[in-house]
């Protein structure tokens, strides 16, 4: 199983369990893959997860939620590109706050991206959080694809402490490196994430 993608998904939701979290393929229609990383794979192990020094510490401060920029509107591979950075503002906002309405809201069919939603929306249900300071995107590439465009890129994940649940013990994940895939179409005058997973 892929190491990828351990500190982003750090919910501890459990370290026995076996998956990966970026990333079921993102088509509801499809196998999933083999070696991507989905949200409860990447929940940190014992020994990568360790307990914050205060197991009190509170849920993060309030943060605002991003703007779709012009250029992620745009066609074209750099109008594909900059939506897909707008989509990891939108995981970080998601991650942060729990709300998901607008990450549900730019992806159909993708399992991956369904699945870091459900991961979010399942933490703060329960009384849990996360503290991220968010992925940093670069070295992003892209190629056309018949009617989607492909987008690969990595991301800076730095370390993320989290709570799984109210009354629980806050864990820290490591930072590490990841190397993302997306698909994206467009649908009407916006796009759309169609296939989220783990390079």
């Amino acid at each position: 199983m892929s190491q990828m993608i351990r500190a982003r998904i750090t919910v501890a939701i459990s370290a026995a369990v076996a998956g990966v979290v970026v990333g079921t393929a993102c088509s509801s229609s499809e196998a999933e893959p083999q070696g991507v990383p989905t949200p409860e794979a990447s929940t940190p192990t014992p020994s990568s997860a360790q307990p914050t020094s205060d197991p009190t510490t509170a849920a993060p401060a309030e943060h605002e939620e991003p703007s779709i920029p012009a250029a992620a509107q745009a066609p074209g591979r750099a109008g594909a590109e900059a939506f897909v950075r707008y989509y990891i503002d939108l995981l970080n906002y998601a991650a942060n706050t729990g709300d998901t309405t607008a990450l549900r809201n730019v992806a159909t069919n993708c399992g991956g991206c369904a699945d870091y939603a459900q991961l979010y929306e399942t933490t703060y249900e329960a009384g849990g959080w996360f503290h991220d300071p968010g992925w940093r995107p670069f070295g992003l590439l892209s190629r056309r694809e018949g009617n989607h465009v492909t987008v690969v890129l990595q991301v800076n994940a730095p370390t993320v402490t989290y709570l799984k649940r109210h009354g629980g013990e806050p864990k820290r994940g490591q930072a590490e490196v990841y190397s993302l895939r997306f698909e994206v179409r467009r649908s009407g005058d916006q796009w759309i994430a169609t296939r989220f997973a783990g390079q």
